[in-house]
């Protein structure tokens, strides 16, 4: 909401005209669109004023598409209004009734390189009112006779329906920790319990036995599963490693098998998140993206260093049209309904298949499992399910608490951090040091 078109068009491309607004008055008539009134058929003049109108025409397509099927029906049945009337309306509604509507959508929405590049040519701008505004506002305190029942109802009752709902949906997140990342274990079973409280199932890469106890103790949403014995995951762990990466006793066969721990989750509805990630709100909002499709989220921290190499595309073609550097996507966070999603995550799992097999497609691939990802995305024509803000996967480089540590039993850590951060739902600590091992050893 801090970014707007410089000059807005309608759907049809032609600029906006402007509203009016009204006293009350008897017999007053507004036209449609509200833009102009008149009494007994005759137009009054407006007067100008200093009064801007931020419109948020799109927001998630489930939203838009319920729009234009109410609206258009709308001026469909109406046979006394002129034709012309609502042709923006009319147009979007018969894209509707092709089938074409979620193409028009995914034009519109505006990708990461593309806003950067909208922005140095001055078609964006960055407009902070409203959020500064909203962040101004006061917050209402509960009425002083009964204070704060309202607030402790809901607190009781959010871990109950949140479990009741995902139960019934079938929801859950799958990750993977080794001992260094139990900590994050730790912070993401809080942070998820706290908000929509799903059940985790974390796959283990090695953690010792004592944090096993702890997480059956301790963690009681939590399942700790041993990895798939699969000839693929055996096949990765063979063919796949490598020498070290930059952080310490992380190995590079792990972060090939994302797809394949997520194709064993015990759940319909599923999430993928890394564990060095905490949520800080919304979660269920999140969970609601799957209705449509699946979920993928921008990289922010390196961009630049996401895109696959064009070798890989000459090796493994893709027959649709599509476009080299999109989307960029972070691998830390996806979201799949395994039953309807079964070919996308077959998409994901077919480069890492072939790398098994070609060395040339594995130097090709950028950032192991997430040039994949990619892939997978670009030839099943999926780029319009990259979420359109970092909301969901926000790099912690992009917040105050960037450096500052702390571990996940410290009082009101999550409080914190939700103050630190307001404007997203998720943070990731990817390509930065956890906070739980800032200034400390790794254990071997």
């Amino acid at each position: 909401m801090i970014i707007r078109e410089r000059e807005s068009l309608n759907a049809l491309g032609a600029p906006l005209p402007p509203k009016v607004c009204h006293r009350a008055l008897t017999g007053i008539e507004v036209a449609q669109g509200n833009h102009s009134v008149a009494i007994a058929g005759r137009p009054l003049p407006a007067a100008p004023a200093a009064l801007r109108i931020l419109h948020f025409p799109l927001r998630s397509y489930r939203q838009f598409e319920a729009k234009i099927v109410k609206g258009g029906a709308a001026y469909q049945r109406n046979t006394e209004l002129d034709p012309a009337m609502g042709n923006t309306w009319r147009r979007l509604y018969a894209q509707y009734q092709a089938g074409t509507l979620p193409d028009y959508y995914t034009q519109q929405a505006i990708r990461e390189p593309q806003l950067a590049r909208a922005l140095t040519e001055g078609l964006l701008l960055e407009d902070t009112r409203l959020r500064d505004r909203l962040r101004g506002l006061p917050v209402l305190a509960p009425p002083a006779a009964r204070p704060g029942i309202a607030e402790r109802l809901s607190a009781r009752l959010r871990p109950w329906l949140g479990r009741r709902e995902s139960r019934r949906r079938g929801e859950g997140i799958v990750t993977l920790a080794d001992h260094n990342y139990f900590d994050g274990l730790r912070l993401l079973h809080a942070s998820v319990q706290a908000d929509y409280p799903v059940p985790i199932t974390c796959y283990d890469l090695g953690l010792t036995e004592d944090q096993r106890r702890q997480a059956a103790r301790h963690m009681p949403a939590v399942t700790i599963r041993p990895i798939p014995d699969t000839p693929q995951i055996a096949a990765i762990r063979r063919d796949l490693d490598g020498p070290p990466l930059a952080k310490r006793e992380k190995r590079q066969w792990p972060l090939w098998i994302c797809p394949f721990l997520i194709a064993a989750a015990p759940f319909r509805r599923v999430f993928w998140m890394d564990c060095d990630m905490v949520v800080l709100r919304d979660l269920r909002g999140l969970f609601r993206l799957l209705d449509d499709g699946p979920v993928f989220t921008p990289e922010n921290n390196a961009p630049q260093k996401t895109a696959n190499d064009p070798e890989l595309y000459r090796l493994l073609p893709i027959e649709r049209p599509f476009d080299l550097h999109t989307p960029l996507v972070n691998g830390g966070l996806s979201g799949w309904d395994l039953e309807r999603d079964r070919d996308a995550l077959a998409g994901y799992m077919y480069p890492i298949e072939a790398a098994l097999q070609d060395p040339r497609i594995r130097t090709a691939i950028s950032w192991h499992d997430q040039g994949c990802l990619i892939w997978s995305i670009q030839s099943r024509g999926l780029e319009g399910r990259v979420t359109p803000t970092w909301r969901w996967n926000l790099c912690v480089r992009h917040t105050r608490i960037a450096g500052q540590a702390f571990r996940a039993d410290d009082a009101g850590v999550l409080e914190r951090l939700r103050a630190a951060v307001p404007d997203a739902a998720i943070v990731h600590w990817n390509g930065a040091t956890v906070p739980w091992l800032l200034g400390k050893p790794q254990a071997h």
